[in-house]
């Protein structure tokens, strides 16, 4: 049986996600091969083990493989569509971090409250996500409700936006979360404390590593990769609040 039959009848035989998975696999790993002139791409038949590892496109032409990519990144952006309409908790997804480019920047959190636009203690409320055709991660845009502003202009609410967002794949064919490692994803019901810059789309960001601290049980988690912070993990809210306070009254005035 030609290859191209064997596919087909492999497509038949599985249920729509499934089959979205294995098509997103094989397009994913044609993309991370096509800087290699698109070398002999294996795409997983069945788990790691690699006896289970076929050739799936085997005498394809370039124009074939990068028609695969392209239907692999309109799934992608189909994916994070209906699974915004869904309504459904991002909670619920297998989590998979980007690595990033991040270079530790700011050495303390009075040098982070320094170079912040914006200081907010506040609840995530709601949370979108938009999916692109292109490569990129989905976006991430949260709606925080203002507790208490430490800096910046006092508002009720803001709009946070992040790279990362769910992807097809993940357990059972659920979903993937993927997130920068260096900026993990504000989620519906999160009380934290953000310290902000401006996006220039009328959104703000966390800054990289030192810009999110989830309130959990009434004490400060830190990022992983957030260089001082051991520093402030385990405080509580009100003193890691007087500790921003105290950051913000003597550092200069927002950029």
């Amino acid at each position: 049986m030609h290859l191209r039959d064997q596919l087909n009848a492999l497509r038949e035989r599985t249920t729509a996600m499934t089959r979205r998975r294995d098509w997103l696999l094989l397009g994913l790993a044609l993309v991370a091969t096509a800087a290699l002139g698109w070398a002999s791409v294996l795409a997983a038949a069945g788990g790691p083990d690699k006896s289970k590892f076929v050739n799936l496109v085997a005498g394809w032409s370039d124009e074939e493989k990068q028609a695969l990519v392209d239907e692999t990144h309109r799934a992608e952006r189909d994916f994070v569509v209906e699974f915004t309409n869904s309504g459904r908790d991002p909670r619920s997804l297998s989590r998979a971090p980007i690595e990033s480019a991040y270079i530790a920047g700011q050495k303390n959190i009075s040098e982070a409250v320094a170079v912040a636009a914006r200081v907010v203690h506040g609840m995530v409320t709601r949370v979108s996500y938009a999916g692109f055709d292109d490569g990129r991660p989905p976006r991430s845009t949260a709606t925080v409700q203002i507790i208490a502003t430490l800096k910046g202009d006092d508002v009720s609410s803001i709009n946070v936006s992040q790279t990362g967002g769910p992807l097809p794949g993940g357990q059972g064919d659920n979903g993937t979360l993927v997130y920068l490692d260096a900026d993990e994803l504000l989620l519906p019901g999160d009380e934290v404390v953000l310290i902000l810059s401006e996006a220039g789309d009328g959104t703000s960001q966390p800054l990289a590593a030192t810009g999110i601290y989830f309130v959990r049980g009434g004490l400060i988690e830190v990022e992983a990769l957030n260089p001082f912070g051991s520093e402030v993990a385990g405080s509580s809210r009100a003193s890691f609040g007087q500790l921003l306070r105290k950051a913000v009254s003597s550092g200069p005035a927002a950029p």
